[in-house]
């Protein structure tokens, strides 16, 4: 007869105990749990074992990274678990056979911001603005700036390709209600027509942002503005319609 191990559904997590004692845990954002709640509910024990076994196949997954794993189902950056949309659009593409490579570099890179809006939302900010992910787990942003490689702002930044930008954190505003404010600033492609100082003169970069340097990205302007404390002038926009520059590239690699 099977047995259905002892287990406690709530709507943040399922928690079950198994037949070794291993206490296996599968929390709400992964897309284990519907599977698991539907084999709990029909009283399959082989369904069951299949969800361990695919927790499993994704922690081989996340073990080639220093600091990212799968512990008794849940996903941990050096030993913290981590519940987010970022987690579980990585539980995802690795229960689907996709690369998580970028994605579990973004996670490690965002664990380190000390903001908690951060480690919880800044990838769906990113997804939203439909902002490319790099090698390294950061991530491009567009900036406008002068024709003579300035900022908008000051006039005095130096921004032309390879310049790294930064400021003292505890500098930027984290207000995330005041929309315009103390910070180095940068936006997804829908924003750029309102950004600050543009015109037909105005020149436009790409600049590459850890996630562990964004501070702030405000509540309006529909997920396309951000604030953070360092950037690195990645690539100069040329000739091109900015709002589909993504669209007519398959990607941007390192260089």
């Amino acid at each position: 007869m099977n047995v259905i191990p002892p287990n406690i559904i709530t709507p943040k997590t399922i928690t079950l105990v198994m037949e070794d004692g291993r206490p296996f845990q599968v929390p709400s954002t992964s897309a284990l749990y519907n599977d698991l709640l539907e084999a709990i509910e029909d009283g399959d024990l082989e369904a069951i074992e299949n969800v361990v076994n695919r927790s499993k196949e994704v922690a081989d997954v996340l073990g080639q990274y220093d600091n990212v794993s799968v512990y008794r189902g849940h996903v941990e950056v050096d030993g913290i678990s981590v519940s987010s949309y970022l987690v579980s659009r990585i539980l995802n593409s690795a229960n689907s056979g996709k690369s998580v490579d970028r994605l579990a570099k973004f996670l490690g890179n965002v664990m380190e911001n000390p903001s908690r809006r951060a480690v919880q939302d800044l990838y769906r900010f990113v997804e939203e603005s439909n902002l490319p992910i790099t090698e390294d787990g950061c991530f491009l942003a567009f900036k406008a700036i002068n024709p003579d490689y300035t900022d908008c702002r000051t006039g005095t930044i130096d921004n032309s390709v390879g310049a790294v930008v930064s400021m003292p954190r505890n500098n930027v505003d984290e207000d995330i209600t005041r929309t315009c404010s103390y910070g180095l600033h940068a936006c997804g492609p829908a924003y750029l027509g309102s950004a600050y100082g543009m015109n037909d003169q105005s020149k436009v970069v790409l600049v590459k942002i850890n996630p562990r340097d964004v501070v702030a990205f405000p509540n309006d302007y529909h997920l396309q503005k951000l604030r953070c404390c360092r950037y690195e002038v990645y690539k100069e926009i040329t000739g091109e319609n900015v709002s589909t520059f993504f669209l007519n590239h398959d990607f941007i690699h390192d260089e």
